[in-house]
C-alpha cells in the first residue's frame, strides 16, 4: 500500500556535511594557501578541493593531490604536514543535532549517506559518536558513487532494509532532495535542526 505523508516513516536517511555537521572547507583552504608561493592566488584556485570528484569517490589518493599542488601553486609542505593540514577539523556537530539523533535512534532506523573522503571521514566520524547507533553507513569514498547520481540514493534505501516508500531523505542541497525524488525518496531540505525537528514531528515522531 503507498504510504501517505503523515505516516511514520520506518528510516531517516541522512547528509553529513550541512545536516549533521556544520562545516567550512575554506578553513582547509586557507591553511593549506599559506604554505603557497602566492596565498590568495592558491586560495581561490582550492575552492570545491575537499569535495572533488575522483577524491569523494575513492579513484584519487591524497599523495596525488599534494603532488599537484606542490607542482601548480607551489605548495611547501612536506606529504606529512599536508596530511596534517588536511585533517585538522573543519567542522563540528550541527546545533542540537547529537539530541535529535538520540531521539530518532529509538524510533526509526537511521542511515548515513554522505559524500566525503577518505581521508576526513575519521575526523568526523569521532566527533559524532552517535554515528554508531546507524543501521548503515553509506561513504562515496567507499561506494565509488556520490550524490546526486541515482545509484547513491538506491544504495541508501536498500541498506536501509525497507522501501523507498517508507524512507525520507534529509539534505541540505536542493539538487540531491530533487534527485532524491526522482527516485521515489521522499526529502528535506535541511536549513536548520529546528526546522528538520518540525517536519518530523509532522511525520509522526517524538522529538525534542
Amino acid at each position: 500500500m503507498q504510504k501517505t505523508f503523515s505516516e511514520r516513516p520506518l528510516c531517516v536517511i541522512l547528509d553529513l556535511f550541512g545536516v549533521l555537521v556544520a562545516f567550512d572547507d575554506t578553513l582547509v583552504y586557507d591553511r593549506l594557501a599559506q604554505r603557497c608561493a602566492n596565498p590568495p592566488e592558491a586560495f581561490q584556485k582550492m575552492q570545491n578541493l575537499v569535495s572533488s570528484p575522483n577524491l569523494i569517490r575513492g579513484k584519487e589518493v591524497l599523495e596525488n593531490v599534494h603532488a599537484c599542488l606542490k607542482r601548480d601553486l607551489g605548495l611547501s609542505a612536506s606529504l606529512d604536514e599536508f596530511f596534517q593540514l588536511w585533517c585538522m577539523p573543519y567542522s563540528e556537530p550541527m546545533p542540537g543535532i547529537r539530541r535529535l539523533l538520540q531521539n530518532l535512534a529509538h524510533q526509526c532506523e537511521l542511515v548515513l549517506l554522505s559524500n566525503v573522503d577518505r581521508y576526513y571521514w575519521p575526523v568526523v566520524r569521532t566527533s559524532l559518536p552517535e554515528l554508531t547507533s546507524f543501521r548503515a553507513i553509506q561513504l562515496s569514498f567507499e561506494q565509488g558513487v556520490a550524490k546526486p547520481e541515482p545509484e547513491a540514493f538506491r544504495r541508501a534505501v536498500v541498506a536501509s532494509g525497507f522501501p523507498v516508500e517508507a524512507c525520507i531523505f534529509v539534505d541540505d542541497k536542493g539538487e540531491n532532495i530533487e534527485a532524491a525524488a526522482a527516485g521515489g525518496l521522499a526529502g528535506h531540505l535541511f536549513r536548520s535542526t529546528h526546522g528538520l525537528q518540525t517536519t518530523l514531528r509532522a511525520r509522526g515522531f517524538a522529538v525534542e
